[in-house]
Formats: structure tokens, C-alpha cells, sequence
């Protein structure tokens, strides 16, 4: 039988939820929020971007409608670029945080919440490492990749993911939903899964390895980082960095 397991360290999130003056953020001037859908981050007006108006029922607070990682923005046309528990739907996050660079301006401001996996329920999955985080910006892998469908279904913690599923539906459940997104795979259509999971470090180095790829040169600093994040959930991470790229 399938064993469910429920990561004892979230229980910690409940002793975090208290105000920060990290949040909410101070996002001055003409930026984005990409993939807010039905949590916006607080305290700052930007354009909301997204690739849907609707989706799984809720409607989604959309400006622009357009792919995250692949911005129709000039070149050093915002102030910052912010999103929250998004990355980790992506199948080319490196790609999608070289493409938030090229939008911002020099000086401009990359804000990203991730939830650290040891928080939610890809605890017992493996952090993705950066050689093939970096194989994907060189691959340009799609949406339609079918590559982690298997260990996300595999290891996925079914009770944190899913608390309504019964005893009944824990094998039923991934298989089910296994052969699904194969099939949107297989017919080029986008997969919706945790591609890939972190840990605050991973971020960390995947930036520091943008900075030094050929194709990426990754000019910047790093303004905070923050474990246990935003204070009122404390499954996340915050990364804010400044770019440093010559102004133009």
C-alpha cells in the first residue's frame, strides 16, 4: 500500500506567522507580478501577467496575457519583476529568470518567493541540482516536458497534496492523474506539476551559475534572503536580488 506521509517540520509554519518588516514587499515603480492568480503579494501595484483569465475555477487577475517566460517587454523596461510560488511550475526556470533580467532595468529588482520542498508536499522528493537546471536553459525545455512526471507522482506527498483524497484513492489517484499528464505530453500540450523542487541554497547557486553561463551573464546583487516565508505561510523562501547589468 502506498504510504502517505506528512512532513512533521510544517508544523513549525504555525510559529512564524507574525508581521515582518520584509513583508509586504517595498516594489516601487512600473514592475510585474507573473502567476499571482488567487494570492497576489500584498503591498505593491503592479501588472499582474499570467497565461490564463481562469483556471481550475478561480479567475485570475490578468494586465497581460503571456507566458512568463517569455515577456513581451523591451529590453530594461521595468522596475522589478516579482512572483510567488511560481518557479517551481516551470520546466526552464533558468530560462525564465534570464528572460525577468533582460526586462528589468539596471538596477531593477527580481523578487521570488519558492517554496523550500522540505515545507510542502514534494518533502520526499530530491532537490533538482543545478547541472540539470542549467541542461534545461541549454535544452530550452518546454512546458511539455514529460521528464519529472514520474517522480512527482512517485514520491509526492498524496496527503499534503490532496487532504479530501481517501484510503480508497491512493493508488487510483497518480495513476490516474500520471497517464493524464503523459498524455498532454505526449501531444505537446503543457504539463501542470512541480518540475522541479528547491531548497534556498539551490536558488542561490543556480544565480551564481547564470552569472558565470556564456549566455546568461547574470550581473547583480543580492538584496535578502529569507527562510520560513512570507511570515503567514512559512512554506517559502525569499530571494530578491539587483541588477547590476551597464546601463544602456
Amino acid at each position: 500500500m502506498r504510504r502517505l506521509i506528512y512532513s512533521p517540520i510544517i508544523k513549525i509554519q504555525r510559529l512564524l506567522r507574525r508581521k515582518s518588516r520584509y513583508w509586504p514587499p517595498r516594489l516601487p515603480g512600473r514592475g510585474i507580478e507573473i502567476g499571482a492568480r488567487d494570492r497576489p503579494i500584498p503591498g505593491i501595484q503592479p501588472l499582474y501577467v499570467d497565461r490564463f483569465l481562469e483556471f481550475a475555477g478561480s479567475k485570475c487577475p490578468a494586465h497581460v496575457l503571456a507566458d512568463g517566460s517569455q515577456l513581451p517587454f523591451r529590453d530594461s523596461s521595468l522596475d522589478y519583476v516579482a512572483s510567488s510560488h511560481l518557479l517551481e511550475h516551470l520546466a526552464n526556470p533558468a530560462g525564465a529568470i534570464v528572460e525577468w533580467y533582460r526586462a528589468v532595468k539596471p538596477g531593477g529588482i527580481i523578487y521570488m518567493i519558492v517554496p523550500d520542498r522540505r515545507l510542502t508536499f514534494d518533502c520526499c522528493r530530491q532537490r533538482t541540482s543545478i547541472a540539470h537546471l542549467i541542461e534545461d536553459f541549454d535544452r530550452g525545455t518546454t512546458a511539455s516536458d514529460s521528464t519529472h512526471i514520474d517522480e512527482f507522482f512517485d514520491y509526492v506527498d498524496l496527503r499534503a497534496l490532496n487532504p479530501s483524497i481517501t484510503r480508497g484513492q491512493v493508488k487510483a489517484f497518480p495513476e490516474e492523474h500520471r497517464a493524464l499528464h503523459h498524455s498532454a505530453a505526449r501531444e505537446g500540450r503543457d504539463v501542470n506539476i512541480h518540475f522541479h523542487v528547491f531548497e534556498r541554497e539551490d536558488l542561490v547557486s543556480l544565480l551564481r551559475a547564470l552569472g558565470e553561463h556564456p549566455r546568461a551573464r547574470l550581473r547583480y546583487e543580492i538584496l535578502d534572503v529569507r527562510s520560513f516565508f512570507p511570515p503567514d505561510a512559512g512554506n517559502g523562501f525569499l530571494i530578491a536580488i539587483r541588477s547590476r547589468k551597464p546601463d544602456q
